[in-house]
């Protein structure tokens, strides 16, 4: 959801393996930490969840921003018609997920299994 602001935004990248949303997006990026970690036997699945809203677009932006405090200064730190395109973006993109009562986003969510 915060894709069109962060690719208005001017940030570093995070160092390597730094604790971030998106650490173990990447295939095998779970596992590779695990098995530094000494596990063995190790599964990684990536599934698709719906996280759904109990409303339209426009409230969920409101709840996102509310409660991304870490991200706040980035957008709000975007020039007034930049801000207004993204946040636009943003707003675009829910709706194809908004079914007249509820907006139910898909998220990718990363399981792995292991021993040790």
């Amino acid at each position: 959801a915060l894709g069109p602001i962060l690719q208005r935004a001017q940030l570093p990248p995070p160092p390597p393996g730094a604790p971030q949303p998106f650490r173990f997006a990447a295939q095998g990026a779970l596992t590779a930490e695990l098995d530094d970690a000494g596990f063995r036997q190790i599964q990684e699945a990536t599934h698709v969840i719906p996280l759904p809203w109990p409303g339209p677009p426009e409230e969920l932006w409101q709840h996102l921003y509310d409660i991304a405090a870490p991200f706040r200064p980035v957008i709000d730190g975007l020039a007034p018609d930049e801000r207004e395109s993204a946040i636009s973006e943003v707003l675009t993109g829910l709706r194809r997920y908004y079914d007249g009562e509820r907006t139910t986003t898909p998220a990718a969510i990363v399981i792995p299994s292991a021993t040790r």
